[in-house]
């Protein structure tokens, strides 16, 4: 079997264009796909189309996951970054002695 499937990933460099994985495919299972040359174990990819998946049939299906795994890694940065900023503004605030910080009760049960 010479079926090939594909993986967009991040290069080690900010900046580089990202690398398409070509995985060969060892076997089909009823439900899945198994990669060949993964390693010490075996790869199942689900060969369901709906949802994420780690592989895909198509260079362009892989892409399209790759594109969508980065707007949601940006999201979470995004987050992170504004709580991060809200966090330090009360953090100021508290040094400035103009708000009080929370009490909270530690407990470890």
């Amino acid at each position: 079997m010479n079926e090939i499937w594909y993986r967009y990933d991040d290069p080690w460099t900010a900046g580089e264009a990202p690398f398409c994985q070509e995985l060969p495919v060892a076997r089909h299972t009823a439900k899945c796909v198994v990669f060949d040359n993964y390693g010490a174990f075996d790869r199942f990819v689900l060969k369901d189309p709906n949802g994420r998946r780690y592989a895909y049939p198509t260079k362009e299906l892989a892409l399209k996951s790759y594109i969508i795994r980065k707007q949601r890694q940006m999201q979470h940065a995004a987050n992170t970054l504004d709580r991060a900023k809200e966090n330090l503004a009360t953090a100021q605030m508290i040094e400035s002695g103009a708000l009080v910080p929370a009490k909270k009760e530690f407990s470890l049960s």
